[in-house]
C-alpha cells in the first residue's frame, strides 16, 4: 500500500550465511514493504490517544458536576427547614450541573465517534 506522499516504509533483514565449517561466507538479505503495517500502527496510536482523552473527560470533567448535584441533594435531605428561596437556589444549581453534564456527555460521544472514524481509515 502506497502512502499518499509516495514514500514507503521498508524493513531490511540481513543474515549471515555459513559454510559446513561454520564460517561466515556471505550475507543473505530480505527486504519487505511494511508501509501498511506502519499505517495501521499509526491509526492505533491515534485511537489510543482519543480513548485516553475520553477517559480523562469521564474521570475529571464528569465528576465535578456529579459531585455538585450529590452535594445539593444531600443539603435537601438534611435540612428540612430551608426557605423556598434557598430551595430554588439549590434546584437552579442542580439544573446548571445537569446541563453541564449534558454538554460533557455530548463532547464524549462526539470524540468517541471521531475515534471510530479514525479506526475505519
Amino acid at each position: 500500500m502506497e502512502r499518499t506522499d509516495g514514500l514507503n516504509w521498508w524493513q531490511l533483514s540481513i543474515y549471515p550465511v555459513y559454510d559446513k565449517q561454520n564460517n561466515i561466507i556471505g550475507l543473505a538479505n530480505n527486504v519487505q514493504n511494511i508501509t501498511e503495517r506502519k499505517q495501521r500502527e499509526h491509526a492505533i496510536l491515534q485511537k489510543n490517544e482519543a480513548l485516553r482523552s475520553i477517559a480523562w473527560q469521564q474521570s475529571h470533567e464528569l465528576r465535578r458536576p456529579v459531585a455538585t448535584i450529590l452535594g445539593l441533594c444531600n443539603l435537601f435531605e438534611n435540612y428540612d427547614e430551608e426557605s423556598i428561596e434557598m430551595q430554588k437556589k439549590y434546584i437552579n444549581c442542580m439544573l446548571q450541573s445537569a446541563e453541564e453534564l449534558d454538554v460533557i456527555i455530548h463532547k464524549i460521544v462526539s470524540k468517541a465517534n471521531e475515534s471510530e472514524y479514525l479506526n475505519d481509515e
